[in-house]
């Protein structure tokens, strides 16, 4: 059975723009006839109702827990848009252009943060456009995971079904459901990839397309699967007993288990920046570093027990946040540490956000967050004071 959904509450907009939009559950609409002439007219990389820049439009989305407010830190210019929420705000993931808002139960509401980027893999567009609440959906069990990617969103539940929503059609306001899936992981989920979806189950991962038929096979196996990381040209998948990288080679998919070299707390959360071939996840004593273009997994230890963790993709260090609030640079081989720095009170959690040159730690019981330069020695480049707390946050427009 397909779930129900709530009409949208219009976003509150920074510029004094309200857009309105229809909520739907239906079948995909069909999309504008070929040859028409707009078609022919419309230049390359023209998305209606966007703005293309130049520049990546990488932001904050934050929100209080508990709250019914969503707020976007644009980076650049230091400005705040902010955008009224039906549900309140308990969890918060985004797909680099949307964030689902949780209200920790069966509810997701959807915001377009209106920044975005879309790779082609040889050039990249960078597009702008106001903010704005989508939607809402309300499932029949509560939500373990979100995963948005490509042309779906799928939305695991408790109950082991995974829903998929055509995430093109959320670009133009529509919340629309285009299949159901059954998955018997731990925690249920797939990942869109390359057209068609990565189920998780119990003990493996499968290739499906909407149907849940079967588009190819799989031949590592992955116990337990949770966590993933989508990245340039592959996922990697944490499994009990390692680290399950899929990735196209040599012009055909392939799928290898890189086992844990060492011992330490299995994968669950990746941390990693945007279009990077590595990712980093906590180890308990350490980070665990899969770099999915060389197929390696490699553990860095590093003081205190680790909570958070990423990778700046440079093949040569990680970064991770302790259970005393400090932050480490420590090198990928060895795990020499390189630099420390305490930002934060003990206890905080992360997340620990990785963008190209930066990264940021929220301390929300301060209402701040921190920008730091992590190629020069975790330098506190910027200090943002949120003014909510910032219970909640993940980096957009990436």
């Amino acid at each position: 059975m397909f779930p129900t959904t709530h009409p949208f509450r219009p976003a509150r907009l920074g510029a004094g723009l309200l857009v309105g939009v229809a909520l739907t559950v239906t079948a995909c609409t069909g999309s504008p006839a070929a040859g028409t002439e707009q078609a022919t007219e419309t230049p390359h990389g023209y998305v209606e109702g966007a703005s293309e820049v130049a520049e990546p439009q990488v932001g904050l989305a934050y929100a209080q827990r508990g709250s019914g407010t969503l707020s976007i830190l644009d980076l650049a210019g230091e400005t705040t848009e902010s955008v009224d929420l039906v549900a309140e705000a308990e969890t918060l993931v985004e797909d680099g252009r949307f964030a689902y808002v949780g209200d920790g139960d069966r509810t997701v509401e959807i915001v377009d943060t209106g920044v975005w980027t879309v790779d082609h893999s040889d050039h990249v567009h960078y597009y702008r456009a106001p903010a704005t609440a989508v939607g809402t959906i309300t499932l029949d069990a509560p939500i373990a995971s979100i995963v948005g990617h490509e042309g779906y969103t799928a939305i695991g539940t408790s109950d082991g079904t995974v829903t998929l929503l055509d995430r093109k059609a959320l670009e133009s306001g529509d919340v629309t459901v285009v299949g159901e899936l059954r998955s018997s992981a731990p925690v249920p989920f797939a990942v869109p990839y390359r057209g068609h979806l990565l189920l998780a189950g119990a003990t493996g991962m499968s290739a499906v397309d909407a149907s849940g038929a079967d588009v190819r096979a799989m031949g590592a196996g992955c116990a337990a699967p949770e966590g993933w990381a989508i990245l340039r040209g592959a996922v990697a998948i944490g499994c009990d007993d390692g680290v399950l990288v899929v990735r196209q080679k040599a012009g055909a998919d392939r799928d290898v288990l890189l086992p844990y070299p060492t011992a330490g707390d299995r994968v669950r959360v990746f941390g990693h920046r945007p279009r990077s071939n590595e990712a980093a996840a906590v180890a308990g004593n350490g980070v665990w570093n899969v770099h999915t273009s060389e197929e390696t997994l490699v553990h860095a230890p590093m003081p205190g027990t680790v909570v958070a963790a990423g990778s700046p993709a440079n093949g040569e260090s990680v970064l991770g946040l302790d259970d005393t609030g400090s932050v480490h640079i420590a090198a990928t081989e060895g795990g020499a540490v390189l630099a420390s720095s305490s930002l934060v009170p003990a206890g905080t959690n992360g997340p620990l956000l990785i963008d190209t040159t930066r990264a940021y730690l929220a301390d929300p019981a301060a209402s701040t967050v921190y920008e730091l330069d992590y190629a020069d020695n975790l330098r506190v480049a910027r200090t943002f004071e949120t003014g909510a707390r910032p219970d909640l946050i993940v980096e957009v427009g990436r």
